[in-house]
């Protein structure tokens, strides 16, 4: 089984090479199924983690510059996975089984990209609305996280922050690019 996963990983590295090398500015890639409802720490740590790294090194050394991880699913390993060298973590905050977007800043250095419903059970909130909802899940994402907000319109490639305080100190810790934007409802100061 080991060989099988490790000419998995293999095949991802080399796929991560050629989309940098095509132009990708980086790599969004995700846990798919693996949260510990699935399977446990110690056992992500035999039949994952050890063939984890050559995607994100061969990434990386194409330089990527933006390389996203997604934590799928509720009851997730953000601690076991925080130190991927990646500029996010993406996850489901809002699940009452996953660590609120609070909890995620204070346990890794990473830009945390969540807030809003994305479930395929329930409306995707963004792309379904209503704006009332989207606004709503915006203000409380920003009160959680101190008034830092990724709009979505602002493009991969031009990954922007804003802090309340108008302080860029967490996009300059993560090499990203910032911008300020305003937000209703929240004021800088």
């Amino acid at each position: 089984m080991h060989h099988a996963l490790s000419v998995v990983s293999q095949s991802l590295a080399d796929y991560a090479r050629e989309a940098i090398q095509a132009g990708a500015d980086g790599m969004f890639i995700t846990t798919t199924v693996w949260s510990r409802d699935a399977i446990t720490e110690e056992e992500y740590k035999i039949f994952g983690r050890p063939y984890d790294p050559a995607i994100y090194e061969a990434a990386i050394q194409e330089v990527a510059t933006f390389n996203i991880l997604h934590l799928c699913r509720e009851n997730i390993m953000l601690d076991l996975l925080s130190d991927y060298p990646v500029q996010i973590l993406s996850y489901d905050a809002l699940s009452s089984r996953n660590p609120s977007l609070q909890e995620a800043m204070g346990r890794t250095d990473k830009a945390i990209w969540g807030g809003l419903t994305h479930k395929t059970s329930v409306p995707d909130t963004l792309l379904e609305g209503p704006v009332g909802t989207i606004v709503a899940q915006v203000h409380a994402a920003l009160e959680q996280t101190g008034g830092m907000a990724v709009p979505p319109w602002s493009g991969l490639h031009h990954f922007s922050s804003r802090r309340a305080s108008g302080s860029p100190a967490s996009c300059e810790r993560s090499h990203l690019t910032c911008r300020r934007f305003p937000v209703p409802g929240i004021k800088a100061g």
